[in-house]
């Protein structure tokens, strides 16, 4: 369920307009009111409002008082619709160039808003959808530039999620899904690939190699790498430098 804070100076209506309609049927619930906007900002926090059934005229913060503070701060991509009056059609012209979605006459018709409820609903649908891609995008990248900067590391699906602060299976899941290999098919692939780097550039032996790039015993590594290369470590070298294995 989506979240909506009722902010309006009238007790009649932040107790009335909570029963009034069948929220639940558009996929919110009023998860709190407020008197003034001064109040709604001390309660955003706790609340953390999908939607704001804002007032205009109000006592200590009016609503476009809140709508300025709201415009500038982290909660600016709460959708607002306003509540006037009829005789404040201006002040409602103005609240929209600070962001409103719509604004309603009191009192309010329960066909007239279910439109802009299913709208604002699919709207913040989407936005957590693209949330949750984009987080799920930055865990496998984080994953992937972890692994290059650790490769030479003891490194486990456990020991990887441990350090970025999330469940192993969530980050193996994520990166297979994200990157198309598992975990542990992409470190050996990268611990591959500098392998390679230094049997071309350097004199290392095969076994001082392998655990530079992270392998604990140089056996496993050869056959990683012939599995990786469809030749062995002595092989590569010898096709890449015409160096043979001292």
């Amino acid at each position: 369920m989506y979240r909506i804070l009722i902010v309006d100076d009238e007790a009649a209506i932040r107790e009335r307009l909570p029963l009034a309609f069948d929220w639940e049927q558009y996929g919110f619930e009023v998860a709190g009111t407020a008197s003034n906007g001064e109040a709604a900002r001390q309660k955003m926090p706790l609340l953390q409002p999908d939607l704001i059934l804002l007032d205009i005229r109000m006592p200590v913060m009016d609503g476009l008082s809140f709508l300025r503070w709201l415009h500038d701060s982290e909660y600016r991509h709460t959708a607002v619709i306003l509540l006037t009056g009829y005789s404040e059609f201006d002040y409602a012209i103005t609240a929209m160039r600070y962001g409103a979605r719509g604004y309603f006459t009191k009192p309010l018709d329960e066909d007239e808003i279910a439109d802009y409820l299913l709208d604002i609903a699919s709207d913040l649908h989407a936005r957590k959808e693209e949330e949750e891609e984009a987080e799920v995008m930055s865990l496998a990248d984080s994953t992937e530039a972890y692994i290059h900067a650790h490769y030479t590391e003891n490194l486990t699906v456990a020991s990887v999620a441990g350090a970025l602060f999330v469940s192993p299976s969530h980050l193996g899941q994520t990166f297979r899904i994200t990157k198309g290999v598992t975990f542990r098919q992409y470190l050996k692939t990268v611990r591959i690939r500098k392998a390679q780097q230094l049997l071309e550039h350097t004199g290392l032996h095969v076994y001082d190699i392998a655990h530079r790039v992270g392998f604990s015993e140089s056996k496993y590594f050869v056959v990683c790498f012939e599995e990786e290369t469809g030749m062995s470590p002595a092989a590569f070298r010898r096709a890449r430098t015409g160096r043979e294995e001292e």
